[in-house]
């Protein structure tokens, strides 16, 4: 069986190097999400499919054997030859929908103890040379906030998980 999803941070960190844009989203106590194509940074997400594994359906079983043996039997009917190919296909056609139809607000959270706060690359990088501001936002309250949203804009709701995806770059 396959791991559950990782529960949501409480709290997501964004860096912003222009300090007039946050100061924009604290006097405005709004936030703004861009498109997944207008992307222009390496660790955002791009939604590609790129694997160690090329489309060899034996070498990912090998590895899934080696690495992951309790879930060689829900992996198996999905890498074989034709339904590697398939699945491949599946997986890149998703990928593609989510980049066509998709807004990030691009955020970082705590992970194995270290608060983005503490890391200086991120300060380098996104907080203009240590120069920036770096703004925690509460994830419960952004995701009933865009929920909200969405349901008025759209008049149909999103399920609460299509809100928030956790990509590890």
């Amino acid at each position: 069986m396959i791991s559950a999803l990782p529960k949501r941070p409480q709290y997501v960190t964004r860096f912003y190097g222009n300090v007039d844009y946050a100061l924009d989203v604290i006097a405005n106590q709004q936030i703004t999400f861009v498109h997944a194509s207008a992307l222009n940074d390496p660790f955002d997400p791009y939604f590609f499919l790129e694997t160690d594994f090329g489309e060899d359906g034996a070498h990912l079983l090998n590895y899934i054997r080696e690495n992951h043996p309790r879930d060689e039997a829900l992996f198996k009917p999905l890498i074989m030859a034709a339904s590697l190919q398939q699945s491949l296909k599946e997986i890149r056609e998703k990928l593609l929908s989510w980049r066509k139809s998709t807004f990030v607000f691009s955020t970082s959270a705590e992970c194995e103890g270290m608060h983005p706060r503490d890391n200086l690359y991120m300060w380098g990088h996104y907080g203009n040379g240590h120069r920036g501001v770096a703004i925690e936002f509460d994830t419960e309250c952004m995701a009933t906030s865009v929920l909200e949203y969405h349901k008025t804009i759209n008049q149909f709701a999103l399920e609460p998980q299509e809100v928030m995806g956790k990509i590890i770059v």
